[in-house]
């Protein structure tokens, strides 16, 4: 049996949907898309198409959730997202600390 992962696409550009949900094979509903595989494996194969601006956000709730945001979104949404490899943090704090490990070359 494979995973499913449902994609929250409610604030990616209209133009973009199509591609995404042709990539991934996946079923259109109510502003998401479920598509099949790891959460990993979506992620990776949505990355190679989103247009510039746009990151895929995992949710720190639900492993099987992902969304697609423009990067002026995230930290609206109260997610800070690292500079360097794109972790997401609940707070600047946090992705500060994070990103100083990049700067000093432990990760």
């Amino acid at each position: 049996m494979t995973d499913s992962v449902k994609i929250d696409i409610s604030r990616l550009c209209d133009a973009s949907k199509p591609a995404i949900l042709e990539a991934l094979n996946g079923t259109e509903s109510d502003g998401s898309i479920i598509a099949s595989g790891t959460p990993a494996q979506v992620k990776q194969a949505i990355e190679k198409i989103l247009p510039e601006g746009y990151v895929v956000a995992e949710s720190t709730e639900d492993p099987m959730l992902l969304a697609v945001l423009k990067e002026g979104d995230i930290e609206q949404l109260g997610l800070f997202l690292c500079g360097y490899c794109a972790t997401v943090f609940h707070n600047e704090v946090e992705r500060n600390l994070h990103q100083r490990v990049h700067y000093f070359g432990f990760g």
